[in-house]
């Protein structure tokens, strides 16, 4: 091969790995604003709100991809770790290596599939308990998950209907549905907290005609052109970002007590500040 088809194969090669690239980022971008709006829609959602109430712009839905990404990423690390180490646990063999290679095969696929039993009780547990005997809509969260998992596991393992599926494809199938779910029920938590809060969480200073107010929230929550507040009688208004001149956290009377502290009670000592 001369120079020139060198650097003309180069140059495809760039090229196509180029446009792979785009595609990804145009794909990560699409699948970013749909959870971002996911997680906008079930906020407002816990709230009474919706965004016929509240005025969103594109820039507000991927400001909102920081407030949620954290908590995605805390659980599919945990989730990486699990699956690494079982992994290692069981030298990489598959699930049907794993049975066969047992003493008791019915025993050991019995034993491997009860942690999904198991699940399944619970969440039903759940969903019943949190459906009847709560105002939260949270089960209907869980329900999503459960039912969408269940029937969609079934359709790829399906002997006809799974055929037209490629092996990312069925997984894409049944994964991309449930995280939309559940960055959903991470925004709907995150505006049912703001109801549920015990105490004020913000001292803002609201324009009153000409004066100012000074109010005590429960909660707040800034778009680019309003604002989501819940006062301490537990109102949710919405207000233009304009008439709020200053918003500070009030902090937490614990603040500066340990861990070991807050959660078990146990050398209670406040934690030295540097002057």
């Amino acid at each position: 091969m001369d120079q020139d088809s060198k650097t003309a194969a180069s140059s495809t090669s760039l090229i196509e790995a180029t446009e792979r690239v785009g595609k990804f980022l145009g794909i990560a971008a699409g699948g970013l604003l749909i959870l971002s709006t996911a997680y906008d829609f079930s906020f407002l959602y816990a709230l009474g709100l919706s965004f016929e109430d509240v005025p969103t712009t594109l820039a507000d839905h991927v400001r909102s991809a920081i407030v949620w990404s954290p908590h995605v990423a805390i659980y599919v690390m945990a989730f990486a770790m699990y699956e690494m180490f079982m992994r290692k646990m069981e030298n990489g063999l598959s699930e049907e290596e794993l049975i066969q290679h047992s003493s008791n095969p019915k025993f050991t696929r019995a034993f491997r599939r009860s942690p999904q039993v198991l699940f399944a009780i619970l969440a039903i547990l759940v969903i019943v308990t949190s459906t009847l005997f709560t105002a939260s809509s949270r089960g209907l969260f869980l329900t999503g998950i459960v039912v969408w998992g269940a029937l969609s596991v079934e359709i790829v393992r399906h002997p006809r209907m799974g055929a037209k599926f490629s092996t990312t494809g069925g997984r894409l199938f049944v994964i991309v549905p449930i995280v939309v779910i559940w960055v959903g029920s991470i925004g709907y938590g995150r505006g049912e907290s703001m109801l549920t809060n015990t105490g004020p969480q913000w001292v803002v200073e609201l324009k009153a005609g000409q004066d100012i107010e000074k109010r005590q929230l429960l909660g707040l929550r800034r778009f680019s052109t309003s604002a989501v507040v819940v006062s301490a009688d537990r109102r949710v208004s919405v207000l233009s970002s304009d008439s709020i001149v200053s918003a500070e956290v009030i902090r937490a009377t614990d603040a500066d007590l340990s861990r070991m502290c807050r959660w078990f009670g146990l050398l209670c000592q406040p934690k030295k500040t540097i002057p």
